[in-house]
């Protein structure tokens, strides 16, 4: 085992700081997705049993509903935002936040 850690060492100090760097970040985004997954798991289990499988479809039906609605409300809306923020000489809170 010290022989692979000592090569990964190596190594890394060959690619440079800044892919290492990216490699970190890397690394830490998918823990955080791991995470958010497990405990997105976690919650809708604990939530379908405090509900029942009635009660718990009505929630799921409501969700799925309005985030069919979500999406079409904002199609289009990043490029009208990414366009008057890029011709506009106006701060880019003042653009987003009237949006």
């Amino acid at each position: 085992m010290p022989a692979v850690r000592a090569r990964t060492t190596k190594e890394l100090g060959r690619i440079g700081p800044g892919l290492r760097r990216i490699m970190g970040n890397m690394g830490w985004l998918m823990v955080d997705r791991v995470v958010r997954m497990g405990m997105g798991l976690f919650v809708g289990v604990c939530v379908a049993r405090y509900l029942g499988p009635v009660q718990f479809g009505s929630l799921n039906f409501a969700l799925a509903f309005v985030a069919l609605f979500a999406t079409l409300t904002t199609l289009g809306l990043e490029g009208i935002v990414i366009r008057e923020v890029l011709h506009h000489e106006q701060p880019v809170f003042a653009v987003i936040h009237c949006n």
